[in-house]
């Protein structure tokens, strides 16, 4: 029998997949070009689309590219996106990049103009605003 030599308790947890490793991303990879723009996502809809509100306040479909669509479940309502606007469909536009907090914290730090309101992709909609609600029930 072959001997193991690769393997053994906690292998599998300690591979290099699993590895957290965060990448600094310049200033100058954040900023969209001159055919791009900062967006907001204003709804859900499902199958890679999304309906966003550019920064002049019109509001579009969005249709997220293949990379995107991947990790569509990180794209939220209130997430900062980059698009792309189409020249042959304007009421349409491509979502090229979903921000995080981080990168969001440099373009502010940074004073780019940026929706007010505009979450990360990784935030998690906590239960800050929870209703109580006293429910009595009547003896039957």
């Amino acid at each position: 029998m072959v001997k193991n030599t690769k393997g053994g308790k906690g292998a599998k947890q300690k591979a290099r997949k699993n590895l957290n490793i965060t990448v600094s991303v310049k200033l100058d990879d954040l900023l969209p070009t001159e055919d791009q723009c900062f967006a907001k996502v204003l709804k859900v809809f499902g199958g890679g689309r999304f309906q966003v509100e550019l920064l002049d306040g019109t509001v579009v479909l969005g249709v997220s590219s293949g990379k995107i669509r991947k990790r569509s479940y990180n794209c939220k309502e209130g997430c900062l996106v980059c698009i792309s606007k189409r020249d042959f469909q304007q009421d349409r536009v491509d979502i090229l990049y979903v921000y995080n907090q981080d990168e969001i914290q440099t373009l502010r730090s940074n004073n780019i103009a940026l929706p007010q309101d505009a979450k990360a992709a990784t935030n998690t909609d906590s239960s800050d605003e929870t209703e109580d609600v006293d429910v009595s029930f009547a003896n039957l």
